[in-house]
């Protein structure tokens, strides 16, 4: 079995000649684009399998099996440090590339095959060799404080911490005006009239008059635009009064 390298790892290249050598397969080793494109262009028998680096080749830009397609020089290739895996085991995912290219199954040439997957395999997930490859670390854990899940979280906690409630004890809100923010914040998708207002009032038994209530959400207004912390504004929108935070 011929085996061709090509990474720009040379201390790699070395491990894995030596491994895979020593199972009685041939590799060549290549460290530039040139010289591996000089090789396939003059051999005969085209190897066996191609052993490449994922980060040598622009994958938006260039498809390795089309140009080799046409040259006709189609033969399995497998990336070292694929990224986008098929099977969480390495041997497997580069078995199955394999399968689509070997069409009679020989069982001892396809022993051969995983023996080399096998080796890469062990080679480049080893911990003291591993770091050194390209697109094999683990990335870190995404820092907690910068999750949209807790800005999320701290965006709600700080709305429940100026819940109406807790708001009325931060700024000392009359009980009379309590209510009068209590109806318009129950109805603060829609916004109430003046007289949809006094109708709320009226299902509560309570009474106010249209006056009274003008002067009530004068003051409310006042409160809520004095407080620094507070989110929450007093607006009227086409007659319509709305809490908005």
């Amino acid at each position: 079995m011929n085996v061709c390298i090509y990474t720009p790892i040379l201390e790699l290249a070395e491990i894995l000649t030596q491994k895979i050598e020593s199972t009685g397969q041939n590799c060549f080793k290549f460290n530039s684009q040139d010289s591996l494109v000089e090789f396939l262009a003059s051999v005969k028998y085209l190897p066996d399998l191609l052993i490449l680096d994922y980060t040598t080749i622009n994958h938006n830009l260039f498809n390795i099996y089309t140009e080799l397609q046409s040259i006709d020089k189609l033969f399995p290739i497998i990336f070292y440090n694929d990224p986008c895996l098929v099977s969480k085991d390495r041997t497997k995912h580069w078995k199955t590339i394999i399968d689509f290219f070997i069409q009679k199954k020989d069982d001892t040439f396809e022993q051969d095959y995983v023996q080399v997957f096998s080796i890469i395999k062990e080679v480049i997930e080893s911990p003291s060799i591993s770091p050194y490859i390209p697109l094999m670390q683990q990335p870190l854990q995404f820092p907690e404080e910068l999750s949209l899940r807790n800005k999320i979280f701290d965006k709600i906690s700080k709305q429940n911490d100026d819940s109406i409630t807790l708001l009325k004890k931060r700024i000392k809100i009359p009980d009379n005006l309590f209510y009068l923010l209590k109806v318009l914040y129950e109805n603060k998708e829609k916004g109430l009239t003046l007289e949809e207002i006094i109708e709320c009032y009226k299902k509560d038994d309570k009474s106010l008059t249209i006056n009274s209530l003008r002067v009530f959400i004068s003051k409310l207004k006042k409160l809520l635009s004095e407080d620094s912390e507070s989110q929450y504004l007093l607006l009227k929108i086409n007659n319509k009064y709305k809490i908005e935070f």
